[in-house]
């Protein structure tokens, strides 16, 4: 019975995500700690030109709000699609994952999600350039992924084929030829084609 009301009372919108800061200083069990007693949400997906009070216009609906940390490009200086949200109670910020995460700003869906408390240094993006590491650059890079590994499974197939054929002369590089004739190959450019289509049509 308890099972079923704790099921029934549960706040999915609220709930600790999977992911965990990696340059947390400190163990895993007093990051868990942190983040369930925490009053400091990450906001991702913003735009560059979103400034401090439209986060604050957006995030007061929620509570009362004690201060914003706008990310910033380590080398720019520059705002660079993420902040930091404080409030000053656990119940404002809980309202703030309920009804905040997954609307829009500035055209952008933002993401909302439990911070185990802001640290001077933590404003600065993370990315290889200065910049922060965007959801779309994580999306473009799971699309190229899948697009290597359709290309080389149609590659291998062909290749299978191939090899199967009787009537085939002897190639003169065992290695290169039969690559040659795989790409030389209409249905192998049609699916690379088609792959790339969707890449740039999912990004």
């Amino acid at each position: 019975m308890s099972i079923k009301l704790n099921a029934l009372f549960s706040d999915s919108y609220v709930d600790i995500s999977q992911y965990r800061d990696q340059h947390f200083k400190g163990n895993r069990y007093e990051q868990e700690k942190l983040l369930k007693q925490s009053c400091t949400l990450y906001v991702g997906n913003l735009s560059f030109y979103t400034t401090e009070e439209q986060v604050h216009e957006l995030f007061s609906k929620s509570g009362d709000v004690k201060r914003i940390i706008i990310g910033l490009d380590k080398v720019k200086k520059t705002a660079c699609g993420f902040c930091f949200v404080e409030y000053y109670t656990r119940a404002d910020a809980e309202n703030a994952m309920r009804f905040i995460n997954g609307t829009r700003l500035d055209d952008r869906i933002i993401r909302t999600d439990w911070d185990a408390g802001f640290k001077e240094g933590r404003q600065f993006g993370r990315g290889k350039s200065g910049g922060q590491v965007s959801d779309k650059a994580q999306k473009e890079t799971a699309m190229i992924t899948i697009i290597i590994a359709l290309i080389f499974h149609e590659l291998f197939s062909l290749l299978a084929t191939q090899h199967k054929c009787k009537n085939l002369q002897k190639p003169k590089s065992v290695f290169m030829l039969p690559f040659l004739k795989i790409f030389q190959r209409k249905d192998f450019l049609s699916s690379l084609s088609i792959s790339v289509f969707f890449f740039f049509f999912a990004i």
